[in-house]
C-alpha cells in the first residue's frame, strides 16, 4: 500500500467492527428521521397542514403558507436525517476524535476554497452533455411519475415572492443539504469505503454513484453523479471537509439565486448541448484539477 493511500485511511480506527458501524449508521438515520417526522407532524398540526395532503398538488401555484410549511418540513427532515445523524454517529464511533475523522477541525485556505468552488461549477458546465445523454435514456412510467412529482416539488420550493422567502430558501436548499449530504456521503461513506478498501479513488466514484441514486431523480442521475465525483475529489485532494461543503452549498445557492432573479428555466433535457462551452469547461476542469492535486501533493510532502 503506497504512502498516499495510507495517508487517506483513518488515523484513529474505532474498535467497533465494520458491520457494526454500518448498522449504527442505518439506525442513527432511522432514529433521527423518526424524530424529524414527529416534529413535522407537530408543525403541521400547529399550521393546520399535512405533508401527505399537500404533496399530490404542491407546485409553483401553491400559496405562501403551503410553500413555507414544506420548506420547514424539508429543513427539519434534512437537518435530522443527515446532519444530526452523521454527527451523532461520528461522536458515537470516534468519541473525542470525531472532528478529526470528519476533517472539520481546520478551515480551507482561501485560494483552495475559491478553486474548489470554480472546479465544481466547471463540472456543472461540463455536465451539459450528461444532462443531454440522460434525457435520451428511456424512463419507465413509474420513474417518469416520480420525476414529475419531484419537478413540481422543486418548482414550488423555488417560487419566492419576497426577500424573506429567498433567504429561507437559500438556507433550506442551499446551506442545509450542502452540510448534511457532505457529512454523510463524503465525510462518512466515502472515508469508510476508502479505509476498508484501501482504494480512495474507487471510494470517490462509488460514493458518487450512491449519492446520485439516493436522490431518486432519474433525469439528473448522470450529472449528479459527476457532481458527486467532483465533491469526492475535493475531499480526497484537500483532506478538508469544508471544501466539498462550501462547493456544494455554492452550487445549490447559485441555483436558488438564479431561480429567484431569472426564473426557473424550462429547457428540454434532450436539447443538444453547446459543445464549445463543454470543451471550455473541460479545459478549466483539467487546470483546476491539476492545481488542487498539485497543492495536495505539496501538503503531503
Amino acid at each position: 500500500m503506497n504512502q498516499r493511500i495510507v495517508m487517506h485511511l483513518d488515523k484513529n480506527q474505532p474498535t467497533i467492527p465494520a458491520l457494526g458501524q454500518l448498522a449504527l449508521l442505518v439506525l442513527s438515520m432511522a432514529l433521527f428521521s423518526l424524530l424529524a417526522q414527529g416534529l413535522v407532524y407537530l408543525l403541521g398540526q400547529y399550521m393546520g397542514l399535512s405533508v401527505q395532503e399537500l404533496l399530490p398538488t404542491f407546485g409553483k401555484n401553491s400559496v405562501y403558507e403551503e410553500r413555507q410549511f414544506l420548506r420547514f418540513a424539508n429543513l427539519i427532515t434534512h437537518t435530522f436525517t443527515f446532519t444530526l445523524a452523521a454527527l451523532f454517529w461520528s461522536r458515537l464511533v470516534y468519541g473525542r476524535q470525531w472532528l478529526d475523522f470528519l476533517k472539520l477541525k481546520r478551515g480551507p485556505k482561501p485560494d483552495l476554497a475559491i478553486a474548489g468552488i470554480l472546479f465544481l461549477m466547471a463540472i456543472l458546465a461540463f455536465s451539459q452533455w450528461a444532462i443531454w445523454l440522460n434525457g435520451l435514456l428511456p424512463m419507465p412510467d413509474w420513474a417518469a411519475e416520480m420525476e414529475q412529482a419531484a419537478k413540481r416539488m422543486v418548482a414550488g420550493l423555488l417560487h419566492m415572492e419576497s426577500t424573506g422567502e429567498l433567504l429561507f430558501t437559500l438556507l433550506v436548499i442551499g446551506v442545509v443539504p450542502g452540510i448534511g449530504e457532505e457529512l454523510l456521503f463524503r465525510g462518512i461513506i466515502q472515508q469508510k469505503m476508502a479505509s476498508y478498501s484501501g482504494r480512495p479513488q474507487l471510494a470517490v466514484w462509488m460514493t458518487a454513484l450512491l449519492f446520485s441514486v439516493f436522490h431518486l431523480q432519474f433525469a439528473g442521475l448522470l450529472p449528479r453523479f459527476f457532481l458527486g465525483v467532483g465533491l469526492g475529489y475535493l475531499l480526497y485532494w484537500t483532506k478538508n471537509m469544508w471544501m466539498p461543503i462550501l462547493a456544494h452549498l455554492s452550487i445549490n445557492g447559485s441555483q436558488v439565486l438564479a431561480a429567484h432573479y431569472m426564473g426557473t428555466p424550462v429547457e428540454s433535457e434532450t436539447s443538444t448541448p453547446n459543445w464549445w462551452s463543454v470543451l471550455f469547461a473541460a479545459v478549466l476542469l483539467i487546470l483546476l484539477g491539476y492545481f488542487l492535486h498539485h497543492r495536495s501533493v505539496q501538503s503531503d510532502e
